[in-house]
């Protein structure tokens, strides 16, 4: 595998859970890194400005021979203005990629995008795959994320195992796939290095119901007591509460995503990941 070690690896979404996982990991294993980041300052010499949705600066990828596109903006709750960031934005970088002769491309999308989603999340995903495959280029499906100092979905989960009773939007019916965040390096270093085109799942193919889900992620037992609650007046008491202005620790599409959940992790085997 060392034989094949690319000369650069740039990685947008350098400061997100994601991309300083993957960073710290690659720069412990003899690769270059180029974080791509608003503040490249934070990040040393290497790193180079990028905003997702922003022009591009000029020479953004000159010398870079890989690119692992993980940026994506979580706070935008408009749909129109998360299209023009998140789509166009991440259209405008893998077409930039492309025309600079970036021999490897790697989109991390997500175990919410898959045919028939209602998730804007998942179906803004389900677009930049498309581009990635018409190029020769691989998206990694990840599923929910956890480990140290966890952000996103897994951290609001993990907050609510200290409740005295832990509601659970659609009951049974809401199940996710998990991937532990040190499974995470070596499974993006194996998508660059080897040859695989399209889309592969990166998640233990097990479902994992809500209540298992809020202990795994916690890492503790929960205190409280499981209760099954209808998510349609949650999902729409969050989405008044968005338009209002309001930040909630969770979206209300990321709730959509939890009570309607993938059914299944595509070519799960294809990385030869043993997961937890």
């Amino acid at each position: 595998m060392k034989a094949a070690l690319p000369r650069a690896i740039a990685v947008s979404g350098a400061t997100g859970y994601v991309g300083t996982t993957l960073l710290s990991y690659l720069d412990t294993h003899g690769y270059e890194t180029v974080p791509l980041t608003r503040n490249p300052s934070a990040c040393g010499s290497p790193a180079r400005e990028f905003s997702l949705g922003a022009p591009l600066q000029p020479g953004l990828l000159d010398g870079v021979d890989c690119l692992v596109h993980a940026a994506w903006d979580m706070t935008l709750t408009d749909v129109a203005d998360s299209y023009m960031v998140n789509v166009v934005g991440s259209q405008a970088l893998i077409r930039a990629a492309r025309d600079a002769g970036v021999q490897r491309i790697v989109f991390i999308s997500s175990m919410s995008a898959y045919e028939g989603t209602r998730q804007f999340y998942g179906r803004a995903k389900l677009e930049i795959e498309s581009l990635v495959s018409s190029i020769g280029g691989v998206s990694l499906r990840l599923g929910l994320v956890y480990g140290h100092d966890a952000r996103g979905m897994a951290g609001a989960l993990a907050s609510l195992s200290k409740l005295p009773i832990v509601p659970v939007p659609g009951g049974n019916r809401s199940y996710q796939f998990l991937l532990d965040a040190v499974e995470l390096g070596p499974a993006i270093e194996r998508a660059l290095v080897g040859q695989m085109v399209g889309v592969v799942g990166v998640a233990n193919p097990s479902r994992r119901t809500v209540p298992d889900v809020i202990r795994t992620v916690s890492g503790q037992a929960a205190s409280g007591r499981f209760v099954s609650v209808p998510w349609q007046p949650i999902f729409y008491a969050m989405r008044i509460a968005e338009r209002l202005g309001a930040k909630l620790p969770l979206r209300s599409d990321s709730l959509l995503g939890l009570v309607r959940p993938a059914p299944g992790v595509p070519n799960a085997d294809v990385l030869g990941i043993t997961y937890n």
